[in-house]
């Protein structure tokens, strides 16, 4: 039982470092997250992995 609540708060702190970051996420992607590790997130999103898509949208 523990480790069940473990999981659920762990699953529930990335959700709400995605809302707090601007993101959100889906249940699915929340789950995806949550494999990766926290601190994995948090450098993914400072560092995007790819933005070659964001020069179209960016404001200058």
């Amino acid at each position: 039982m523990v480790a069940q609540t473990e999981t659920r708060r762990y699953v529930e702190l990335i959700a709400h470092l995605m809302r707090r970051a601007g993101f959100g996420a889906t249940h699915s992607e929340i789950r995806d997250y949550a494999e990766a590790g926290y601190e994995a997130i948090v450098e993914r999103l400072i560092n995007p992995p790819d933005t070659s898509w964001a020069g179209n949208y960016l404001v200058r």
